[in-house]
């Protein structure tokens, strides 16, 4: 009897699904859990003056966090109040470019970006115990070339906390 060895398309074939089903599912599956990023971009880049996370989010979360430059992972930990491993994939300890939004459900992330400043800078809406559902709601200010995202009431104008408050162009 004759053992014939698999074809070399055969073989081929096989190894090029597994790198599809390796390489795209996860994606596929990552893409339905995302923020909307055209909705975000959109948003942001085109003059909607008030964002709410909620309605640009296809998935189910409870709170959402701001984490601020520099920040470490006990901090981060101790804003989550869970250990996150995912933290070591961001830039925000080690940058100052950057704001870590994460999204959280109970006690998992369940999805979670760097923003970078350069296109929207969250550090003046960053609080303590983050924001639910409900309550994240920011304002677009724009100030020359950078656009800040505030909480819905409050105003770039009033400062950062722990400054003074800024004085208004208008006076």
């Amino acid at each position: 009897m004759i053992q014939r060895k698999p074809s070399g398309i055969i073989w081929k074939s096989a190894v090029l699904t597994l790198i599809v089903l390796v390489v795209c599912v996860p994606a596929v599956v990552y893409e339905r859990g995302r923020v909307t990023a055209s909705a975000w971009e959109h948003r942001l880049q085109h003059g909607a003056e008030r964002i709410e996370l909620n309605a640009l989010t296809a998935f189910r979360w409870t709170r959402v966090h701001l984490i601020g430059p520099y920040a470490s992972e006990d901090a981060v930990q101790k804003e989550l109040g869970f250990r996150w491993d995912g933290f070591r994939r961001s830039a925000v300890s080690h940058s100052d470019l950057v704001v870590l939004v994460v999204f959280v459900d109970g006690n998992r992330v369940v999805h979670w970006f760097d923003q970078a400043r350069a296109d929207a800078d969250f550090v003046k809406a960053i609080r303590p115990g983050g924001y639910g559902p409900e309550d994240a709601v920011f304002r677009r200010e724009r100030h020359g070339d950078q656009i800040h995202l505030v909480r819905e009431s409050e105003s770039l104008s009033e400062g950062f906390p722990g400054e003074e408050p800024r004085p208004s162009l208008a006076s």
